[in-house]
């Protein structure tokens, strides 16, 4: 059966379309009119101030600093050194040298106000020692005592397990002849009377600190002119004949010379500075007089090892 349309069909047909589409118009309108509205309204909220924090964590030289800030647009760091500082969050920053510095993060916000917070870092070396560098360990009797005279040698002497190439090496010969303590006691030190004595011994260092080396010397013969008696070297690895020490592997050296007022209770100090390279330093004494003997004697007494 064909349904026949008539006029007031197709009005009802068109007023149903015609209000349909209103309908749609009018909830599209009010959808953008109340998202317009939500968007106008928020941006008035005004934006949370600046709050600058952060914590840092410390590895010898390197620190990493954590940013914990909270409304901040931009950052400014002050490590409280001679350095640039940094606009990055969060940061790495190494050291020079060991101290203690102030370290300052500004924070801005949005809205152009700051915010500041300073917190200190402590850059702290361990700090590195020669065993038994004044020679002492065992007291500075002035007996000649072999037991106590071999505990001094102890730690200058090449460890058991290493071979010395051509065995031109011993160490200083141990003696009561050292450096004298104020109230005029007697100490121990090493003397250098032959052409093969000499010192050995490793310690421990940490990359990137800067070191100064020292010992106390004096020598017996008085030379004219001066020549050269005893030679020590800061090397950055271990050898196992003098022909190893080349300019690559030594940090620094500095040689004991002959001088006019020579005498046994006459001594000078001698000094090497460097900055590790490595986490060990080989410091190496030895003769260079060919002509060391018990008349032309050097005598060595508190090395020592100090952060600069």
């Amino acid at each position: 059966m064909i349904m026949k349309q008539t006029f007031l069909t197709k009005n009802k047909v068109a007023a149903f379309f015609t209000r349909g589409f209103l309908a749609s118009l009018f909830a599209m309108s009010v959808l953008v009119f109340a998202t317009s509205c939500g968007e106008e309204s928020g941006s008035d909220e005004p934006a949370l101030p600046p709050a600058a924090a952060f914590s840092a964590e410390v590895d010898v030289f390197e620190v990493t600093f954590i940013n914990a800030s909270t409304g901040a647009a931009s950052y400014a760091w002050n490590f409280g050194d001679d350095s640039e500082g940094s606009t990055d969050q969060n940061v790495i920053h190494t050291y020079a040298s060991p101290g203690s510095y102030n370290v300052t993060l500004t924070v801005t916000g949005e809205d152009g106000t700051t915010s500041e917070a300073t917190n200190t870092v402590e850059i702290v070396i361990p700090e590195a020692s020669f065993r038994n560098g004044t020679f002492d360990e065992a007291g500075y009797e002035s007996d000649v005592l072999k037991d106590i005279y071999q505990t001094n040698n102890d730690e200058w002497e090449l460890p058991a397990e290493h071979a010395w190439d051509d065995d031109a090496f011993r160490c200083g010969g141990m003696t009561s002849d050292g450096e004298k303590l104020e109230d005029g006691t007697k100490t121990n030190g090493i003397k250098f009377n032959d052409p093969l004595r000499g010192a050995y011994q490793k310690i421990t260092v940490v990359p990137g600190a800067t070191y100064e080396v020292s010992f106390r010397a004096s020598t017996e013969s008085v030379d004219v002119p001066a020549i050269d008696k005893v030679t020590a070297w800061l090397l950055k690895g271990d050898i196992h004949s003098e022909t190893e020490i080349t300019a690559d592997n030594t940090y620094t050296s500095v040689t004991v010379v002959s001088y006019a007022d020579a005498a046994k209770a006459n001594f000078q100090t001698y000094t090497m500075q460097f900055t590790a390279e490595t986490e060990e330093l080989l410091f190496f004494m030895k003769s260079v007089d060919p002509n060391a003997n018990g008349d032309a004697e050097t005598w060595i007494d508190n090395v020592t090892i100090t952060i600069q």
